[in-house]
């Protein structure tokens, strides 16, 4: 994997290459924003799934000024952004709002049902007003929920980064160990 991404991380002689920039160049090119050692891939995931979740645009630029101004992983960052995606937004958001049920203690957040719907100018003003009754009616419990998905993953994602990093090294080493063992024999 290491190999892969560093194909396709920029090179410094690329970056210097555009001067309107300086500001941020400099934070750009701090080594750590692009290396792949454990804490910058670590810190990378978690700057992502922090950002992942919020329904905003540009979550990518979001991401990647979280990763530099936390000194992460870049490429890693924005790549975990698109966790949320078109497929995944409905999913994802239903799952924030039972969240936030369940610690506001709401037994029904919301219902999805399925209006009837004729084709005409009253019908679909009357679906529009309702479709806003029913989503303005998801905000406390949205925006309960969204903190605390967005956090906890993030934190998650940097933890099981660390540990499977580690878990990684210690087989390895273990593996390596064996096979000299083997050699000998």
């Amino acid at each position: 994997m290491r190999g892969f991404l560093k194909k396709w991380l920029p090179k410094d002689a690329a970056l210097q290459e555009h001067r309107h920039l300086q500001g941020l160049m400099a934070k750009l090119r701090n080594a750590r924003v692009w290396s792949l050692d454990r804490r910058s891939i670590a810190k990378g995931v978690a700057a992502g799934l922090l950002i992942c979740y919020l329904p905003l645009p540009f979550q990518m630029l979001l991401a990647a000024l979280l990763a530099c101004l936390c000194r992460a992983n870049i490429s890693i960052a924005i790549l975990i952004t698109w966790l949320s995606n078109p497929f995944t937004f409905v999913p994802i958001n239903l799952f924030i709002c039972q969240v936030g049920a369940w610690v506001l203690g709401e037994k029904k957040p919301f219902s999805i049902t399925r209006p009837a719907l004729e084709w005409t100018r009253e019908s679909i003003k009357m679906f529009a007003h309702e479709f806003y009754l029913w989503f303005s009616s998801l905000g406390k419990v949205y925006l309960t929920g969204l903190p605390i998905v967005s956090i906890g993953s993030a934190l998650l994602g940097y933890m099981f980064v660390q540990i499977s990093w580690r878990v990684a090294i210690y087989w390895r080493r273990k593996h390596k160990v064996r096979h000299q063992i083997i050699r000998e024999l």
